[in-house]
């Protein structure tokens, strides 16, 4: 594995205090290693040399997790809650004021003027994207961009306007290149370009803020830096996105062994197991978790929810959770079939097999005399077989 981005996946571990999935790890270890075999406009660096300043907080579990940085110092939440963490999607803006400090100017992060590149993926827009990322204010020496309710997209690139398009509302890759004196745009796929003056300023930068603006979008991804190879970094960003944004394949043929249940008794608890959205063990379901239901299905009978509440719900261990059956459910003679569902995952449960004798009572090996008087009333007459009772 790559080693920053296994430092990375181990950071947002610690932070989330949750096993980041497989499927994850592997989606940002490969898109690190892909900006490292890739050439940027400078000769001799290549696109993650030229990376100052990047994040991923559509990757992370929770808002802890979203504040780590990939490269670069970590971000500053400001008014941010651990509510506006989208799984992942990542940071909410309110359009007022929740924001990222990115924690420096262009110039401490290394951009220049005739050499800087920018750009945030944004996840969901909402309902007015405005300021989406860079300098705080407008003017001479700021780099930002600037996404209309209208779909334009403005940007400013040091000391003059930069280049302009026209690109309608909805989840993309916004990005401004810088060589020499052409800046270039690329906006949800349609790109624009414009030769700008070089003044370089020193304003701080932000994320889902500019020009005195604030954005109500989501910001999946960030960066700042030099100029990089800005359509080979769209393509991978776009494979990144649609990996982190993907549930972990995994097989539906998980067997929870069947029970035998003593008809009418009493006190029976059904087991069940939750897993999230990705495939793993969900840990801490509560019995009022959002959408939980659980019921058993009767053979060739109709679904019986089970009321939850916290007398009749128990969490043990590695996302196995216990139920217990309501008594009415074991006076009939079909088998249990146990079943549920959850917002954002799965839920999986046993059969209870309905028995007239006790399976627990048994002796191992050895058939009862109810047991032999059964299989001898099977038998026909014409096979003439003695069973000999067992006394």
């Amino acid at each position: 594995m790559d080693t920053d981005a296994a430092a990375y996946i181990e950071a947002v571990e610690d932070a989330d205090h949750a096993y980041l999935p497989q499927h994850k790890q592997d989606a940002i270890t490969f898109f690190v290693m892909g900006c490292k075999l890739t050439p940027s406009p400078s000769v001799g660096f290549s696109d993650w040399d030229q990376l100052r300043a990047l994040s991923l907080p559509m990757a992370a579990a929770s808002l802890d997790g979203a504040m780590v940085a990939l490269k670069g110092s970590p971000l500053t939440p400001e008014n941010i809650t651990a509510a506006d963490h989208v799984a992942k999607k990542g940071i909410k803006g309110n359009g007022v004021d929740k924001r990222l400090a990115v924690g420096g100017t262009m110039s401490t992060l290394g951009m220049a003027a005739t050499n800087m590149s920018l750009g945030i993926y944004v996840s969901d827009p909402g309902i007015a994207p405005a300021g989406l990322i860079g300098g705080e204010v407008g003017g001479n020496g700021s780099a930002y961009i600037h996404h209309a309710v209208n779909g334009h997209v403005t940007t400013r690139v040091a000391a003059g306007s930069g280049p302009a398009v026209n690109a309608p509302n909805g989840p993309g890759l916004f990005a401004i290149n810088k060589e020499g004196a052409l800046a270039t745009l690329h906006a949800r796929g349609e790109t624009a370009s414009a030769t700008v003056s070089t003044v370089l300023g020193s304003q701080a930068l932000h994320v889902l803020h500019s020009v005195s603006s604030y954005s109500t979008a989501t910001a999946g991804l960030y960066w700042f830096g030099r100029n990089v190879n800005l359509p080979v970094m769209a393509q991978r960003i776009s494979l990144l996105v649609a990996r982190l944004q993907s549930s972990r394949s995994r097989s539906t043929a998980r067997y929870i062994m069947s029970r035998q249940i003593y008809r009418n008794t009493t006190g029976n608890l059904a087991r069940v197991r939750i897993f999230d959205e990705d495939g793993l063990p969900w840990l801490g379901v509560a019995y009022n978790a959002a959408g939980l239901q659980i019921w058993y299905t009767p053979l060739g009978g109709s679904p019986v929810q089970i009321t939850l509440s916290s007398g009749n719900w128990t969490e043990r261990k590695h996302g196995w959770y216990e139920v217990a059956v309501p008594d009415s459910a074991y006076t009939g003679t079909a088998p249990l079939q146990f079943s549920g569902e959850i917002t954002g995952g799965t839920v999986e449960g046993p059969e209870h097999v309905i028995v007239g004798y006790d399976p627990l009572a048994e002796a191992v090996g050895a058939a009862t005399a109810q047991q032999v008087e059964e299989l001898a009333e099977m038998l026909t007459p014409a096979e003439s077989v003695e069973v000999d009772k067992v006394a």
